[in-house]
């Protein structure tokens, strides 16, 4: 009998390792996981009732389709002029664009290579799109690009 591989890891590695995480625009991703979940909706985080139900989903019955896939969340939202009335949170994270993310890394990469690819000055937004809330957060490459100093500062991250 072949035990079942979960999509949501049940420790960080190495062990006491800090979790991942990427911000863009004020907006805070990282790896859906059993201390994230446990973290932010404590040891019983199965009968919680606020742990988002797509969330509850993924964590329970999800499974990778392939090496090194993650579920992907927003986690948190930076306080900044760029994300003003801006109250989401434990987000789980589907597409940006049209465009699957299925890891923390790919959806590094395909921020970092949509600011890299835009010039300056010339506009261009991105649209993250999330689980089964239907929320949609769209943010501007230059805006972004222009505010991440100040933002990372203003919220005492180096």
């Amino acid at each position: 009998l072949e035990s079942r591989k979960s999509l949501i890891p049940r420790y960080l590695v190495p062990e006491n390792a800090r979790p991942s995480y990427y911000i863009h625009s004020g907006l805070v991703f990282t790896v859906l996981s059993h201390p994230y979940l446990a973290t932010c909706f404590g040891s019983h985080w199965e009968d919680n009732p606020y742990t988002p139900l797509d969330i509850l989903n993924v964590a329970l019955l999800g499974t990778p389709e392939f090496d090194g896939e993650q579920a992907v969340v927003l986690s948190h939202v930076l306080t900044s002029e760029l994300t003003t009335n801006f109250e989401c949170h434990h987000q789980l994270l589907k597409y940006v664009g049209n465009t699957r993310i299925r890891s923390l890394k790919e959806l590094y990469d395909f921020v970092e290579g949509a600011t890299a690819s835009t010039p300056i000055g010339e506009e261009r937004f991105l649209e993250f799109k999330f689980g089964q809330s239907n929320r949609t957060i769209v943010t501007s490459v230059n805006k972004a690009r222009e505010a991440e100093s100040r933002i990372l500062e203003d919220n005492m991250i180096t």
